[in-house]
């Protein structure tokens, strides 16, 4: 049995990437999984935490306790030793790092390194060649989908789907680095949205997510409200429900945002047409815009400006998902398995 010590800032973006890559694990090993919440604080203080990290890759355990202690609250004399440290998410990535040098473990992490000395892990899961030695490039990010058959369809019946009708999902975003929605834009979205379902004869499934400005989820839901062919809507920010699997997989198309890759990650991987929205504010991003354009010449998204989405025929042609992301996993992480010891 591998025992998994499963990192976590709570932000649903990173867990199912971590959750998607556990889900991996436990195809072919037993695990045993704790996890804890690590949110970092002490934010102002997390340049001389990294330099400080990256110079002195040998800490005495007094140092690393306190550490830990003050920039996280981890009382890591509670804590069994693990066999292995796995997060997502750059504020996780000093404690994956002091915990692994701590009990001295194996660690992955599943996120851009943002200075960090990549030395620092024992593979590195990303969807962009960065050049590292430890680094595992993947087609995607692996992504958990809680997609209960069960439940799915008690909420078919619940909100009167049938499984003749067509149906589209339409999933929100907000605010990143590279993109900038303004409050016009989220209501242009919903707009051409309704507009193009209707074209199509199409019943539509909305959410929110937490990046979705809280003002931008009022002004929605006036348009949203007294439309019939919108069969559930969520503002996750009001009523924060988790029901991604259920959207996807009663959705023939998806449309989202373009400001989340695991978002997008999340559609594509339910081999489903999906069409990516971006807003007029763009800024360049090196890695990101790699990740948009792989997708782009996979044929797995097609891409389009909010302003232009009743140019969208819903004729485009996708080629099928081919996830090869499982396979890069398992064969990358059994050498790691293997060294470990064996009464562990």
């Amino acid at each position: 049995m591998l025992n998994i010590l499963l990192l976590t800032d709570t932000k649903s973006g990173h867990e199912t990437v971590s959750k998607g890559f556990l889900e991996i694990l436990q195809n072919h090993y037993v695990l045993e999984i704790n996890t804890i919440v690590t949110k970092l604080t002490l934010s102002t203080l997390r340049p001389f935490l990294k330099h400080t990290i990256n110079c002195f890759p040998k800490m005495p355990h007094w140092l690393i306790k306190g550490f830990l202690q003050l920039f996280y609250r981890i009382k890591i004399n509670q804590l069994q030793r693990p066999d292995i440290v796995v997060s997502t998410g750059g504020n996780t990535s000093f404690a994956n790092i002091l915990l692994t040098r701590y009990f001295g473990c194996k660690n992955i992490y599943l996120s851009s390194l943002r200075g960090l000395n990549p030395n620092n892990f024992t593979l590195i899961y990303s969807i962009v060649d960065n050049n590292i030695d430890n680094e595992i490039v993947l087609e995607t990010t692996p992504v958990f989908i809680n997609n209960n058959q069960k439940t799915n369809e008690e909420s078919r019946l619940k909100y009167g789907l049938n499984h003749h009708d067509k149906i589209w999902s339409l999933l929100i975003g907000g605010d990143s680095n590279e993109y900038k929605f303004s409050l016009e834009e989220y209501k242009i979205l919903i707009k051409n949205i309704i507009e193009l379902a209707k074209k199509h004869d199409a019943k539509l499934l909305i959410t929110t997510s937490r990046r979705t400005p809280k003002n931008a989820e009022i002004e929605m839901n006036q348009l949203i409200k007294n439309e019939n062919i919108i069969l559930k809507s969520i503002l996750y920010n009001q009523n924060p429900e988790k029901m991604m699997g259920f959207f996807v997989s009663s959705s023939s198309i998806i449309f989202c945002t373009e400001d989340s890759s695991s978002m997008i990650t999340e559609a594509v991987q339910s081999c489903k047409p999906v069409y990516t929205l971006y807003p007029a504010k763009k800024s360049y991003n090196q890695k990101y815009d790699a990740f948009i354009k792989k997708m782009l010449n996979l044929q797995y998204i097609y891409s389009f400006a909010i302003s232009k989405i009743s140019t969208i025929s819903t004729t485009e042609t996708f080629k099928p998902f081919d996830n090869n992301t499982e396979h890069k996993i398992h064969e990358s992480i059994k050498p790691v398995i293997q060294s470990l010891p064996k009464d562990e």
